[in-house]
């Protein structure tokens, strides 16, 4: 479903890989302390270089702020996402 959009993001030299990793964000929220960084770093880490596609991210923003575990696993993609794109190594 994806494949063309990444493939002419690729073609243009916006994407150096035509890669798409897909999940939701229950897939980036771990059960206990400690996993859910590691969850986002490795789904993070698989999709260097391509597209994380992250299904119903919404959900990882609770109305009331009280799951730890989705406020840390956005906090984690988010830290990524601010890198300059200079100190990426591609």
């Amino acid at each position: 479903m994806y494949s063309y959009p990444i493939g002419v993001l690729k073609r243009f030299g916006i994407l150096p890989l035509d890669k798409m990793i897909e999940c939701n964000a229950d897939t980036l929220v771990g059960q206990f302390v400690g996993q859910t960084q590691q969850k986002v770093q490795d789904l993070l880490k698989d999709a260097e270089g391509g597209v994380l596609f992250v299904d119903e991210a919404h959900r990882l923003r609770s109305a009331t702020g009280a799951d730890a575990f989705k406020q840390e696993a956005l906090g984690e993609y988010l830290s990524f996402e601010c890198i300059p794109l200079t100190a990426l190594q591609m």
